[in-house]
């Protein structure tokens, strides 16, 4: 495998005082450092999951590859316009120091993006200061470094690391909301970079919208979910279908992170965290990518009790549809376990044969 490397143009910001000067002054100032990136052959990273587009109405929605690699799923990157982002055009763009491609990297870099592209030594040269100044340098290179780790250049398109495709449900409103309209997406929630870049699928508020309302689905699942959908009595429109190619090692279910975020609303509520707050290990950052989902266990018997208590035809409009939600969920827990259950069975009864 051959890596590219460029030298890009990364901006930080620099915190000052001039002397007798009591006002916090702030530069942004530029900085050229050297920048690796995975550059497999399609041999190198293969195709996992193919996805299809199958809503005649959304033609600007292309198909696209899902490629595997070094133990990551990586995604193609769209563009506002949702044309594909080409590795060249990526990397070219960071050695302008072009906003796009800081927003790929990490979102606050593009926060500091100018025009001008001045370096410190240019800025401080006849600026006097009244002690060392502060700067993000540090962290912002840190931010950049790690960026350029989750980014990959692939037969001619910019790829970044995500997760799983995942199916995100949306009920309508029309058709007196028995309609569900599903979408394929990454998760977890890679992929919000700005506004001029974006992976394939749901927009950002359109998945954490799916999330809060515990309406994400695992691939292996879907049909199972379909068929209780159809039961009660809604109508199921299909935006795109995957297929699979590869075998990959799940590292989430969908479940878990519905049960997850629905755990994580109750808890916003006053009586339910005065009660329930500290059976949940750890720190709540609904937003996060990388926080740890408390353990499917806790999230189970935890949302049972919870709804045990805070029956939903009891409570105000807004808690009552968290308690649904909740509800919603723990029928989902037992309709996984009933099929573990039955696939342990049918696993037992090969054995015999």
């Amino acid at each position: 495998m051959n890596d590219r490397c460029v030298w890009a143009k990364i901006p930080y910001a620099v915190d000052y005082h001039v002397p007798r000067g009591s006002k916090l002054r702030k530069k942004i100032v530029w900085e050229e450092t050297p920048l690796s990136f995975r550059a497999p052959t399609v041999d190198e990273a293969p195709i996992a999951y193919r996805i299809t587009q199958t809503d005649p109405k959304n033609d600007a929605r292309p198909d696209y590859d899902i490629r595997t690699h070094d133990g990551q799923l990586w995604w193609p990157v769209l563009d506002s316009a949702n044309a594909w982002r080409t590795a060249e055009e990526f990397l070219n763009g960071l050695v302008r120091g072009d906003h796009f491609a800081l927003e790929i990297l990490h979102p606050s870099l593009a926060r500091y993006w100018s025009p001008s592209k001045p370096k410190y030594d240019e800025v401080f040269r006849d600026i006097k200061v009244r002690e060392e100044p502060q700067t993000s340098r540090d962290e912002t290179l840190a931010f950049a470094q790690r960026g350029a780790s989750e980014a990959m250049a692939c037969d001619g398109l910019l790829y970044v690391q995500a997760g799983e495709p995942m199916y995100f449900a949306s009920p309508s409103q029309w058709h007196g909301g028995r309609q569900i309209t599903l979408e394929t997406g990454a998760s977890p929630w890679r992929g919000f970079f700005g506004y001029g870049s974006r992976l394939p699928g749901p927009r950002v508020e359109e998945r954490r919208h799916a999330l809060s309302e515990a309406n994400i689905f695992d691939l292996h699942y879907l049909d199972d979910e379909l068929a209780t959908f159809k039961e009660k009595g809604f109508s199921i429109e299909m935006e795109g279908r995957v297929e699979i190619l590869q075998d990959f090692a799940i590292s989430q279910n969908a479940l878990h992170m519905c049960a997850d975020a629905v755990l994580f609303r109750l808890l916003m509520e006053e009586p339910i965290a005065a009660a329930f707050r500290d059976r949940v290990p750890g720190q709540f950052n609904f937003y996060g990518t990388a926080r740890v989902l408390v353990p499917l266990k806790i999230c189970h018997a935890v949302l049972a009790d919870i709804v045990e208590m805070f029956p939903s035809d009891n409570e105000g409009r807004v808690l009552k549809d968290s308690i649904l939600c909740a509800q919603n969920v723990l029928e989902r827990l037992g309709r996984e376990s009933a099929r573990s259950l039955t696939d342990q069975d049918d696993d037992a009864l090969s054995s015999l044969r």
